[in-house]
């Protein structure tokens, strides 16, 4: 359909129907105008109702092209069997679905996310691809809940995910440098919860290349990783946890432990200010929350300052 919409001027223009075309540019190019405005940007589906127009503009150049000669013909056969080749190229994995131009499905996730990419759709095939390589040793971050992995056989040790760490789920403890098979879901590995760059505990797997890809949603990689940040990270929803239970001995141990494993981390500063104010602790409190905040301003304080729970709730205190 692009390559048909490319060819549309040279197609078309000069025939009686032109006039008929520029109509029907009028009301996409009116929306698509709106939602380039928009502040909104969470997926294609703001745009839906451009497409039926779109699709009887390129339907029009299949058709000028196939009943002119029979070279438009072969044109539009093999624009057809192109498509019909990268659909069944892509079966099973249409929520991955991207065309050539972008690298295929297996690339989708360099160019999008969420619910575009990675809804822990390819879980049942992770549990195969596990099981005919007799792999048992692993570890996986994904926002599968236990229950998920439980059902499906995956044997696999879980790593902190985004939204556990949003939510205040903590996963069970694991090191600040794992080993072995090491399986992360598109969305984690792009920091869709996380955050950019350096604020993205798994940013690392999203630069290397992995060595496999699994419904085109997980990767897989072998070796020794750094995952440091995710175990701080994983402290402190512990801390986060117990505070609100007022066990503030260990919910400080926690906050502490995250901080250990990530000194840099305003995120982890803050917790352990939190921790400590809450607990009536505020003078030693006051230097870790100085910390964070001199760190969030420093590490994209647009994102830090907002969206980092604990450096939001310690900015609010400033204010």
């Amino acid at each position: 359909m692009l390559i048909l919409l490319f060819i549309t001027p040279a197609a078309c223009w000069r025939l009686k129907i032109r006039r008929d075309l520029r109509f029907l540019l009028i009301p996409p190019s009116i929306f698509f105008t709106a939602a380039i405005a928009s502040g909104l940007n969470i997926g294609l589906r703001h745009i839906l109702p451009i497409f039926p127009f779109l699709i009887i503009i390129a339907a029009v150049t299949a058709w000028q092209l196939a009943s002119r000669s029979r070279a438009g013909l072969g044109i539009v056969v093999a624009l057809f069997a192109l498509e019909v080749i990268s659909s069944l190229h892509t079966f099973p994995n249409y929520i991955t679905y991207a065309n050539q131009l972008a690298g295929g499905a297996g690339n989708a996730h360099r160019y999008m996310t969420d619910s575009s990419v990675d809804w822990d759709q390819g879980i049942a095939q992770l549990a195969t691809y596990l099981s005919t390589r007799g792999i048992t040793d692993c570890w996986l971050a994904s926002r599968a809940s236990d229950a998920e992995l439980e059902y499906y056989g995956i044997p696999c040790r879980p790593l902190l995910a985004g939204f556990g760490y949003r939510l205040g789920r903590p996963a069970a403890d694991f090191p600040g440098v794992v080993t072995g098979t090491i399986l992360i879901s598109a969305n984690e590995a792009a920091g869709q919860a996380w955050g950019p760059d350096e604020l993205n505990p798994y940013r690392q797997f999203y630069d290397t290349q992995s060595n496999e890809i699994v419904g085109n949603s997980i990767l897989v990689f072998n070796g020794r990783f750094d995952v440091s940040l995710a175990s701080a990270m994983n402290h402190a929803v512990r801390a986060r946890q117990l505070a609100a239970e007022k066990r503030w001995t260990e919910a400080e141990q926690e906050a502490r432990a995250g901080l250990a494993l990530a000194s840099d981390s305003a995120e982890m500063n803050a917790r352990l200010c939190l921790v400590l104010r809450d607990s009536g602790k505020t003078a030693e409190a006051a230097q870790y929350c100085e910390t964070a905040m001199a760190i969030a301003h420093k590490r994209h304080p647009e994102y830090s300052l907002r969206r980092m729970p604990s450096v939001a709730a310690v900015a609010a205190l400033k204010d």
